[in-house]
């Protein structure tokens, strides 16, 4: 009956990182004899070997070699481990989560040509809600609002009902019959621009500001 050679590859605190067989390793440099026997625990020493898993659920050695014997180590030697840990790297996820809830703090101080880009960034707008001067919203088709004087919403005062409170935020065209600017309500009109009315799809000249 074949004799096989228990081997354990240790790291500086002697924590046992790997274990093996002679059946199996070709070169044993680095490696510490520490059994020998016959069967499959000398022969299949990875998995049959030692009394339990080589490493926790959290990836810290179970095991270290201890006056020339592989022991299990202590729960506060464990404890120290996992303490000392570093924290992990963020998957693509947490970063897709944390560059969205970047941007949404960004959002507020964007100048209305870059807002006017990125309109999903804006919370809709919502009754019973506090709002701040200068704070952005969204309403249901993307048109945005910027709070001109800090209030609590209400129903009826909605941004298209409120000029007084809430300025549409205009979109970068040129306002010219070629290019009108479309109108919003609650939008400041000046004169001489053209403006196209969402309704009947037909562009008006403003004459007179307001």
């Amino acid at each position: 009956m074949d004799t096989y050679i228990v081997y354990i590859r240790t790291d500086s605190s002697n924590r046992v990182l790997e274990i093996n067989s002679s059946a199996f390793l070709a070169d044993t440099e680095g490696w510490t004899q520490i059994d020998e026997g016959w069967g499959d625990k000398y022969h299949h020493a990875q998995g049959n070997y030692l009394d339990g898993p080589l490493y926790t659920e959290d990836g810290i050695p179970r095991y270290k070699l201890d006056r020339g014997r592989v022991v299990e180590r202590t729960e506060e030697e464990i404890a120290a481990d996992l303490a000392a840990m570093p924290e992990p790297e963020p998957g693509p996820q947490e970063q897709m989560q944390a560059a969205v809830r970047l941007a949404r703090m960004q959002a507020p101080s964007l100048p209305d040509a870059q807002a006017l880009e990125v309109p999903e960034l804006y919370d809709l707008w919502a009754a019973d809600t506090a709002y701040t001067e200068q704070y952005i919203v969204r309403r249901p088709g993307g048109q945005l609002y910027r709070c001109q004087q800090a209030q609590t919403s209400q129903t009826g005062w909605e941004p298209e009902n409120a000029p007084a409170m809430w300025a549409a935020i205009n979109q970068s065209n040129a306002g010219t019959l070629e290019d009108p600017i479309p109108a919003a309500r609650g939008m400041e009109y000046q004169s001489g621009l053209y403006y196209l009315d969402p309704e009947d799809r037909h562009t008006y000249r403003c004459a007179r500001t307001g």
